[in-house]
C-alpha cells in the first residue's frame, strides 16, 4: 500500500502532500506553496473530512479552521508559537459565537460571547488569561441576568442577579471567591426576603424585615460549618 505521496519544487515541498491509512483511505493532505504550508486537511478512516486549516499565502500564521461541513469554524493567528491577535469562533450558521484577543498565548482582551440569534451572551475582560473586573451576562433576548466581578478568575466584589422583569433578585458580596458581607435576597416585587451575614464564607448571622418594614436585630449563627436551619418570614407572618 502507498503510505504517502510527496511533491517538490526546487528542493522544497510544493503542492498537496498526501498521507494514507493502512486501508488505503486518505489520512491527511498538507498543501505547500514553495515550502510554506497553506492548507491542512484531516480525514477519518472512512475518508470523511474531519477538519481543515487554511493559512494565507505569505502569512502562514493566519489560520482558518473549517468544519467537516465545510463551514468556517475558527480564525486565529500565531507568532513564534504563541497565539496572537484576534481569535473568532463561529457557530454552524456562520454567526460569531465568541470574539477575543490573545497576547503571547494568553487571553488579554474584551471577551464577547454570542447566542445563535446574534444576541450577546456574556461580555467581560480577560487579563493574561484570567477574568478580571466586571462581567455581564444576558438572556437570549438581551436582558441582563447577572453582573459579576472577578479578580484573577475568583469572584471578588458585589455580584447582582436579576429577575426576568429586571428587578434585583440577589446581591452577593464576595472576597477572594468567598462570600463576605451581607447576602440579600429579594422577591420579584422588590421586597427584601432576608439578609444573610457572611464572614470569609462562614454564615455568622441573619436578619429579615418585620411587618412594619424594619429589620429585626441580627440573629447570630454559631458554628456555621455544621448544618443550620434558618426560618424566614414574609411581612404577613408566613414562612
Amino acid at each position: 500500500n502507498i503510505d504517502e505521496k510527496e511533491y517538490f519544487l526546487e528542493g522544497e515541498y510544493h503542492g498537496p502532500q498526501k498521507y494514507y491509512y493502512a486501508n488505503g483511505k486518505i489520512n491527511k493532505i498538507i498543501t505547500f506553496d514553495k515550502g510554506i504550508e497553506t492548507r491542512i486537511q484531516k480525514f477519518d478512516t472512512t475518508g470523511k473530512q474531519i477538519f481543515e486549516y487554511r493559512m494565507k499565502p505569505g502569512a502562514e500564521n493566519a489560520i482558518t479552521e473549517v468544519s467537516a461541513l465545510g463551514k468556517k469554524s475558527m480564525t486565529y493567528h500565531f507568532d513564534r508559537n504563541y497565539m496572537q491577535g484576534e481569535k473568532i469562533v463561529f457557530l454552524p450558521n456562520g454567526k460569531v459565537m465568541t470574539a477575543m484577543r490573545y497576547i503571547n498565548g494568553g487571553l488579554d482582551s474584551v471577551y464577547t460571547g454570542y447566542y445563535p440569534n446574534g444576541q450577546i451572551r456574556a461580555q467581560g475582560h480577560y487579563v493574561q488569561g484570567s477574568r478580571q473586573g466586571r462581567w455581564t451576562y444576558f438572556t437570549p433576548d438581551g436582558k441582563i441576568t447577572s453582573v459579576n466581578y472577578y479578580l484573577n478568575d475568583d469572584s471578588h466584589g458585589t455580584d447582582t442577579v436579576y429577575y426576568e422583569n429586571g428587578a434585583i433578585e440577589i446581591i452577593a458580596p464576595y472576597r477572594s471567591d468567598d462570600r463576605h458581607g451581607w447576602f440579600c435576597k429579594y422577591a420579584p416585587g422588590g421586597e427584601l426576603m432576608y439578609k444573610y451575614h457572611y464572614r470569609h464564607r462562614f454564615l455568622v448571622g441573619y436578619t429579615y424585615e418585620q411587618a412594619d418594614g424594619t429589620l429585626i436585630k441580627e440573629i447570630p449563627v454559631e458554628n456555621s460549618e455544621k448544618a443550620v436551619v434558618i426560618k424566614n418570614y414574609y411581612k404577613n407572618g408566613k414562612k
